[in-house]
């Protein structure tokens, strides 16, 4: 039981880790977080089911987020992965 125990808070503090790390690198952190930044999302694509990796539409990059009042325009949207530079 306690074998376990270990395995999984290991496991717990990687993927903490890992995410820490992709925020940081998305502000501009030291070399060292994009690297480990890149390694947790694709860790992240090689989990994701068959349908998570499907691919987006077409312009979703640049699609822009309705205003309140309905109108379009507003602030421009991002993937997730956009943020980590190479």
């Amino acid at each position: 039981m306690s074998m376990i125990l270990l395995l999984l808070s290991a496991v717990v503090l990687l993927v903490v880790g890992g995410c820490a790390c992709v925020v940081r690198a998305a502000r501009g952190g030291p070399p060292w977080t994009h690297a480990v930044a890149r390694t947790t999302l694709a860790a992240a694509n090689w989990c994701a089911p068959p349908a998570a990796l499907a691919a987006p539409a077409a312009g979703a990059a640049t699609r822009t987020a309705d205003r309140a009042d309905g109108r379009p325009g507003g602030r421009r949207t991002r993937r997730p992965t956009d943020w980590i530079t190479p």
